[in-house]
């Protein structure tokens, strides 16, 4: 299924009144999949769903910090640092806001080259990961 949640139903009222819900949903899981992906050990696996979420979702900080982490934990930490520099431009620009701790604490743990890596034995079971 592409596009927005409802676009195919007709009329304008459900998709407006709970599309940008439903929307909020499926990033959420989106994120809640990357992470459960990153702590079974798997961070490469993950890097280009988060990387797409992030274009299409700059805002987002959650999905920012995940892909700065799955960047880490693969060896790519300068990468991983230039990640951060995208969404705080976003924030700043469009908001006004500095990033809020989720992402700020990421990039410190990048900066200290802290990485949170769960235990090689540890495997996703059968059929949560791609």
């Amino acid at each position: 299924m592409r596009g927005p949640p409802l676009s195919g139903v007709a009329g304008q009222w459900l998709p407006s009144t709970a599309g940008a819900y439903m929307e909020e949903e499926r990033l959420s899981a989106l994120e809640e999949h990357a992470a459960a992906v990153l702590e079974a050990g798997r961070a490469r696996d993950t890097i280009r769903d988060l990387t797409s979420l992030v274009v299409e979702h700059p805002l987002r900080e959650r999905a920012a910090s995940l892909r700065m982490t799955a960047l880490h934990r693969s060896g790519r930490r300068g990468d991983a640092l230039t990640v951060f520099r995208d969404p705080r431009r976003h924030l700043v620009q469009e908001l006004g806001v500095e990033p809020g701790s989720i992402l700020r604490d990421t990039h410190q743990e990048v900066l200290s080259d802290r990485a949170h890596r769960p235990p090689e034995s540890v495997r996703p079971l059968p059929g949560l990961v791609r």
